[in-house]
């Protein structure tokens, strides 16, 4: 599973979290509230992440602050995530490589703080 968010902070930076493959809101809905909501709360936060970035450097206290937040929104939602897999009949082999993907993006987000 690749997940890219790429987020075009400002003119000549930019952030990049690539696992590698693009999606929307829309392709990450479950049917799951809770999981349903943490995935339009993070698109939420990284668009106003992009927002901030429009208008302040990505050093600013706002970029900071949300970036962060979005950090410890994320592995909070991944171990949501990782907790339903592993009580559902989801198949092992479908488990293993979601939760690679997971520390994939966990890896890639932690660089770029």
């Amino acid at each position: 599973m690749l997940v890219s968010i790429v987020l075009t902070a400002c003119a000549g930076c930019s952030l990049a979290l690539d696992t590698g493959c693009a999606y929307t809101l829309s392709a990450l809905l479950t049917g799951n509230k809770l999981i349903d909501a943490e995935h339009s709360e993070l698109f939420r936060a990284l668009e106003k992440l992009l927002e901030i970035a429009k208008f302040q450097s990505v050093a600013s206290e706002a970029f900071s602050e949300i970036f962060s937040r979005i950090g410890l929104d994320l592995a909070r939602h991944i171990d949501h995530e990782e907790s339903l897999f592993l009580g559902s009949d989801m198949p092992a082999a479908n488990i293993d490589d979601h939760i690679r993907a997971h520390v994939r993006i966990m890896e890639e987000f932690s660089h770029l703080n």
